[in-house]
């Protein structure tokens, strides 16, 4: 069997300086990587919460909206099935996405011009996710109740699976 073996003295000087440029772009590339999918993930926040100017504080939940969640779903078990059992033909989102395009074309801004670029297929997926689990929208308890709560984990989670469903789809 003939081996081939490579040895220093076979590789030309200038693999090294090849070696440094391709550390530097994957570091550029990884950190441009990182930076666009930070800004869309917050746009993602953004839209999900109908929050499209960044100076307008977002909405918290009325203690009845959490009260009708906990009837609804006792359990994280619950949670997951309702995520792994997502139905996409639900109606409701067609007046949610209205909404979102009418809200940014008054609203104006940055935020809102890049909000109404989103297409509506992604929209639909982004909001399905919210009705799915009995909300009207996606509206997190970030003033009064804890992080871990099944209530603020549950939209942490339509918040993570719907990003995560969009960008592997290539959104």
């Amino acid at each position: 069997m003939n081996q081939c073996k490579l040895e220093r003295k076979d590789v030309p000087e200038n693999v090294k300086a090849l070696e440094v440029s391709l550390a530097w772009l994957f570091y550029t590339f990884s950190a441009f990587y990182f930076k666009f999918l930070r800004g869309a993930l917050q746009l993602h926040i953004r839209i999900l919460w109908k929050s499209l100017n960044p100076k307008v504080p977002s909405p918290t939940p009325t203690n009845e909206i959490i009260t009708q969640f906990h009837a609804c779903f006792t359990s994280a078990e619950e949670i997951q099935e309702v995520l792994k059992a997502v139905d996409y033909d639900c109606a409701e989102t067609s007046t949610q996405i209205q909404d979102l395009h009418m809200n940014s074309a008054i609203q104006g801004g940055q935020v809102a011009h890049d909000a109404a670029c989103v297409s509506e297929h992604h929209l639909k997926i982004m909001f399905t996710y919210v009705f799915q689990f009995g909300l009207q929208r996606w509206c997190p308890d970030i003033l009064g109740g804890s992080p871990m709560s099944l209530y603020n984990s549950t939209h942490e989670s339509i918040a993570l699976e719907s990003f995560q469903h969009i960008t592997t789809n290539f959104g």
